[in-house]
């Protein structure tokens, strides 16, 4: 980094660089603020103005955060700068000096651009023979050990631009000018040093190519069709799915999958944590970890699109109350605080094909035993369903294609006296 003398040392620098590049055209180097010429035709010279300094836009906020938490000095704060530069042209206009001064200096800024070190430092060295500036600290300035070296770059400054420019300078006829930019300058700040940093024990390198899991689908291991309840086995069928770590989240549980393959993954729902079920729609991500450190331990990697499925309550236990008045039941997972339910009765074949809806408002806490007030409902034996933000309880259905009441509806029931 360089210190605040760093400006004063750009502007000796590119004096020294012009007055090399004027060389046998009798000018010389000015660094004064353009004025009015007094009478007659102004002596040759090159005149070299800071006009304006602005912030770096690529480097303004590569010191950000200087401080830890508790105020400690992390890093030297560090300013970054652009210097924005005037350069005029005087002398003998019927000779065409100014011109050719221009083209001088277009050319030595064009051919070599950036202020090298040994242009800085041989510049400050001539600087510290100068009667003026050798009794200043300028010429002890560290611009030559910066870590950016300063570039040089003309400026594209319009005709109203540049008139405007020309009209601060009061009373001040126009010069033949050009302007550039010398970018970027670091100023540190040198006044605090910073705590310096435990030592490094060991160092960890990982160069690990982008391997993002695809989840494409995902079904229940009894089939397409089967319901998904708390128990259930799931395939998750995508690609990319191995990683070094491979774990999958369902809602907000991270689970370990039973078996992990490339285009398939099983995982048993029984292993989320039951406070962790919700009946309902949920989310499915596989998380990748990548293990680093020494010892090696995961770390947050890549993870999957995110794709939902519905899981169904599973009802256990249900009995109506005689007479009646109200149904209860178990019911896996629990309901949680602010699910919205509703209890479904449809009258068993042979009945008189009666159905009822009961809706109950959100629950106040989580329940795992439920129960509903029931009126007017004719007496006999129904299926019972329980709707929980749209997830409804399956019907429990004959498999058995040897079963001569194959594929119909067998439970769960309930008696309504």
């Amino acid at each position: 980094m360089s210190d605040t003398r760093a400006i004063a040392a750009v502007t000796v620098t590119l004096r020294h660089m012009l007055q090399e590049a004027l060389v046998g055209t009798g000018a010389s180097v000015t660094v004064d603020r353009p004025s009015a010429a007094a009478n007659g035709t102004p002596p040759p010279s090159a005149n070299l103005f800071l006009y304006q300094v602005t912030p770096n836009a690529a480097w303004r906020a590569d010191d950000l955060p200087t401080r830890r938490a508790d105020g400690r000095l992390l890093r030297k704060p560090q300013a970054a700068l652009d210097l924005h530069y005037l350069l005029s042209f005087y002398g003998d206009d019927k000779v065409y000096l100014p011109q050719r001064l221009l083209g001088r200096t277009t050319r030595a800024l064009h051919a070599a651009p950036v202020l090298s070190r040994e242009m800085v430092a041989q510049a400050l060295a001539e600087a510290a023979l100068d009667p003026d500036l050798g009794n200043t600290d300028v010429p002890g300035s560290d611009l030559a050990a910066a870590v950016e070296l300063v570039r040089m770059t003309p400026s594209i400054l319009s005709l109203e631009e540049l008139s405007k420019l020309w009209a601060v300078f009061f009373q001040t006829p126009y010069a033949l000018s050009v302007a550039y930019q010398a970018s970027v300058v670091l100023i540190e700040d040198d006044r605090e040093e910073p705590v310096p940093g435990l030592p490094v024990s060991r160092r960890n390198v990982y160069v690990l190519p982008f391997h993002q899991p695809v989840v494409e689908r995902l079904e229940p291991a009894a089939g397409p069709e089967a319901p998904i309840v708390w128990n259930s086995s799931l395939h998750v069928l995508g690609r990319n799915l191995v990683g070094q770590v491979t774990r999958v989240r369902v809602g907000t549980e991270l689970i370990e999958p039973a078996s992990v393959a490339d285009t398939l993954i099983e995982i048993d729902l029984a292993s989320v944590p039951s406070p962790a079920r919700r009946a309902g729609a949920t989310g499915l991500q596989v998380v990748h970890d990548v293990l680093m450190g020494t010892p090696e331990v995961p770390h947050r990697g890549s993870e999957s699109n995110l794709i939902a499925f519905v899981l169904r309550p599973v009802l256990s236990s249900i009995a109506a109350s005689t007479p009646q008045a109200t149904v209860g039941f178990q019911v896996e997972p629990a309901v949680r605080a602010g699910q919205r339910m509703a209890l479904l009765l449809d009258e068993r074949p042979g009945g008189g094909g009666h159905s009822y809806a009961f809706a109950a408002g959100p629950a106040d806490s989580d329940l795992s035993t439920v129960e509903f007030q029931i009126a007017n409902v004719e007496p006999g034996d129904y299926f019972v369903r329980l709707r929980v933000d749209g997830a409804e309880s399956a019907l429990d259905i004959v498999e058995d294609e040897k079963d001569p009441a194959f594929q119909t509806l067998v439970g769960p029931q309930v008696h309504i006296p």
